[in-house]
């Protein structure tokens, strides 16, 4: 970086101009002219990078499961405890992030719909809460069934039931 002593002010009236520099000109003539063209080996660098992520990144979707079974495991032996209810929304809530990031995006489904029914319900029966659970090990153990999508649906019509008639309303998405 270059520094520039700033010139003396001009006298009242006297305009200053500063003249534009000629390769920014013709820069911005080349991608305004061929955006298509010069955006399509970004687009596919950004592609390969999110690639590369997603590879690495297989792991700590795998412990994100690991890290929910635990807290479901721990929420089971006392489902009123509100400590071991929030350990299991948040790790709902850090899977429906990651998941779909991932390219897991049924996860995300399911792990969302669970996040919504711990936040939103909190009495939701413990058995619609293990079946979450078990459908996302599923989920994230055989991601090819095809069953998955409407499993995942009907999850989030029970969730969407069970916390309207908490709420004694209509279920928030």
């Amino acid at each position: 970086m270059r520094i520039i002593p700033a010139k003396k002010p001009a006298a009242p009236g006297e305009a200053e101009f500063i003249p534009q520099p000629d390769d920014l000109k013709r820069r911005a003539l080349v991608v305004d002219g061929d955006y298509d063209q010069a955006a399509e080996p970004a687009i596919r660098r950004a592609q390969k990078a999110l690639e590369r992520v997603r590879e690495r990144s297989r792991d700590a979707l795998a412990e994100g499961g690991a890290r929910l079974a635990g807290a479901f495991a721990d929420f089971e032996r006392s489902p009123r405890s509100a400590g071991r209810r929030e350990r299991l929304f948040r790790a709902a809530h850090d899977l429906r992030g990651l998941a779909p990031d991932l390219g897991e995006e049924l996860a995300g489904r399911i792990a969302g719909s669970l996040a919504r029914l711990l936040g939103y319900c909190p009495a939701a029966s413990l058995a619609l809460i293990r079946a979450h659970v078990d459908a996302l090990r599923a989920s994230l153990r055989d991601r090819d069934d095809p069953l998955a999508d409407e499993v995942a649906a009907e999850l989030e019509r029970r969730s969407n039931d069970a916390i309207a008639g908490a709420s004694g309303g209509e279920a928030r998405s």
